[in-house]
């Protein structure tokens, strides 16, 4: 899995993209619980209401989300709830999460 960063003016990821195919919801609760900033995680259940956020969780004590735009998108957007944020966060540590997590799997299935 590839991640897809934006960087705020500052340079630091304030948000990222992974492939949606390569993550369903229990992954994507156990790899946001295994970043140590990331607490109160809420994952959406089958056809729960609103159907393109996938998952809250605060990082940091900042509200963020796990968004599928559209609801039909290849792709899963993680970033703040609310974008004023964007400037002052850096969420590299949870994207190192999701990379780790790409290399462990590629790395087990050989």
């Amino acid at each position: 899995m590839r991640t897809y960063p934006l960087r705020n003016k500052q340079g630091q990821v304030c948000a990222f993209e992974i492939e949606r195919l390569l993550v369903g919801s229990r992954m994507l609760s156990k790899l946001l619980r295994s970043s140590p900033d990331v607490t109160e995680i809420k994952v959406r259940r089958l056809f729960q209401r609103p159907l393109d956020i996938h998952a809250e969780f605060r990082f940091k004590g900042q509200p963020f989300i796990v968004w599928e735009p559209y609801g039909d998108n290849s792709r899963y957007w993680i970033g703040p709830k609310d974008c004023s944020v964007a400037e002052s966060i850096d969420l590299s540590s949870v994207e190192h999460v999701f990379k780790s997590y790409s290399r462990l799997r590629r790395s087990q299935e050989k």
